[in-house]
């Protein structure tokens, strides 16, 4: 199952993302329908030059998806340096922990997005006080006394760096991918926060797709 959210809909969430708590947004995700076998066990691995971050998304991953019965295994504890490594090491990692799963977050790249926020006017007969009853505003004099209790609000931009991440399972014993996912996240907060709320969404995802 692919899914694919609208560019237009994503536009929608990215604004949601800025009004709300929520940073990290799912851009789509696929699970192999042909893997049958229940995901018990994984072997976390977030691919990082920034080895405290690192430490802090493998061990929150395993935190999160320990609360849904999944035992995990952090990959700092056997690999010093993910970047450094091949494949194929990291896949006798993965078998000598007797996972059932390898779980991969890496990043894709990182962009810039603006939100433009419009001018607003605040006064006598504007929004929120309305228009009637108030009599000033059915006079010109009356009204033109009262026109520097205009408050004008102008137009501002914000902008926002904006983290591309995939996040890949695979079968320990074959290689084989189970599910992927792409997910944007604004970096905003502290990175504790940050990795929090990406993890959320990633294991949401992976609990709707009835993969663990």
């Amino acid at each position: 199952m692919f899914r694919i959210i609208p560019w237009g809909l994503a536009a929608v969430l990215f604004m949601g993302i800025v009004c709300s708590c929520t940073k990290t947004t799912l851009s789509g995700s696929w699970r192999n329908q042909d893997y049958l076998q229940a995901v018990r066990t994984i072997y976390i691995v977030g691919v990082s030059r920034q080895e405290t971050n690192r430490r802090i998304f493998e061990d929150e991953f395993g935190r999160q998806l320990e609360q849904y019965g999944i035992r995990t295994f952090s990959s700092y504890l056997d690999l010093d340096n993910v970047e450094g490594v091949g494949q194929d090491f990291i896949m006798e990692k993965v078998r000598a922990s007797g996972a059932d799963a390898l779980l991969m977050t890496r990043i894709l790249g990182k962009h810039t997005e603006e939100v433009v926020h419009p001018g607003r006017i605040y006064g006598p007969g504007f929004p929120p006080w309305g228009y009637y009853p108030r009599p000033y505003y059915r006079n010109y004099w009356d009204f033109y006394e009262r026109r520097y209790d205009m408050i004008y609000e102008p137009a501002r931009i914000s902008r926002f760096e904006v983290l591309t991440l995939e996040s890949n399972l695979y079968d320990a014993a074959t290689g084989e991918l189970i599910w992927s996912a792409q997910l944007e996240t604004v970096m905003d907060g502290t990175i504790e926060a940050m990795i929090r709320d990406f993890i959320e969404v990633v294991t949401k995802d992976l609990l709707e797709q009835g993969v663990i």
